[in-house]
């Protein structure tokens, strides 16, 4: 019986084996056949947690990426994308393995990140490689370059496509982890369409809330606010000239939490944690963060 079962397993191995190959040579074939002469590559989905962040596609690197169901994919990551043209007009293809050929398109684009590099000859130029220290994608029009250390994820599909990464205030070094205690290392950061206050929707008028006090803190106008149940906390704001809320800070009325800030800066719409105790650094984490931000991605989102 053991012989058997071992044999069996011998035989359903051999034919994975088979079918991956078949699956990696077609795939292959056909890639090359749809870009013709133009500058092309082959990413694939995200595989479990190693040196490749599992947060974005990665290039194909060699033939192992892309034996049979070794490159399936998971949630809105196809099983293998095709990119074929200069970036970021470039079009794409996605492997159905139902099909067994790539089909026209591929889910979320032009919004979701392309991890490959398209050049001439692709399968042999886009040999293996180490993983380099930064992850560098294309990403809504705008091409990204961020140190590892800062575990960026990506937001997609999505009407406001951005990205996520773990940073601690005031200083914004690469945290470890998403979170330390009751300060959370979570920075998010959008194309900026709508000011701040789409965080926080308007506090006075809405008929929830009742302003308590009213003050001025580090240049900010501090209200403290109390909703319909008794909680309270405290609500800062900074304007342009023309009246318009460029900065949201939300923080509990306890200094045992962290506030939640807002702001635009540029052409980006920041969101971060801090303590309390940091309030008065305002102006600093925002410039030190939106410089940081800036140099994530040099080239303006088209």
């Amino acid at each position: 019986m053991r012989r058997v079962a071992a044999g069996v397993g011998i035989a359903l191995a051999f034919a994975m084996l088979v079918y991956g190959v078949h699956v990696s040579f077609r795939l292959r074939s056909e890639a090359v056949e749809l870009a013709g002469d133009q500058p092309w590559c082959l990413q694939v989905a995200p595989r479990g947690s190693g040196l490749d962040d599992p947060a974005g596609y990665r290039p194909v690197r060699g033939f192992v990426d892309t034996l049979g169901v070794w490159m399936r994919g998971r949630g809105a990551y196809h099983h293998a994308v095709l990119v074929v043209g200069d970036l970021p007009q470039a079009r794409t293809w996605h492997w159905s393995y139902w099909k067994r050929r790539f089909v026209d398109g591929s889910y979320g684009w032009p919004q979701h990140p392309v991890a490959c590099t398209p050049m001439r000859d692709y399968l042999h130029r886009g040999a293996p490689e180490p993983v380099p220290e930064r992850r560098e994608f294309w990403f809504a029009g705008a091409r990204y370059s961020i140190p590892r250390g800062y575990r960026a994820s990506l937001v997609w599909p999505s009407a406001s496509p951005g990205l996520m990464f773990a940073a601690r205030a005031p200083d914004f070094a690469p945290a470890r982890e998403w979170c330390v205690d009751r300060l959370c290392n979570f920075v998010s950061a959008h194309p900026a369409r709508d000011g701040p206050q789409v965080l926080f929707d308007s506090i006075e008028g809405d008929g929830r809330h009742t302003v308590i006090e009213r003050g001025q803190r580090a240049g900010l106008e501090q209200l403290l606010v109390e909703d319909e149940r008794g909680g309270r906390w405290r609500v800062l704001t900074a304007r342009d000239g023309a009246g318009r809320v460029t900065t949201a800070i939300r923080c509990f009325e306890s200094d045992r939490y962290q506030c939640g800030h807002s702001f635009v800066r540029g052409r980006w719409r920041i969101r971060f944690h801090h303590m309390p105790a940091d309030l008065d650094r305002w102006r600093q984490m925002q410039d030190r963060l939106a410089g940081i931000v800036d140099a994530f991605a040099p080239e303006p989102p088209s």
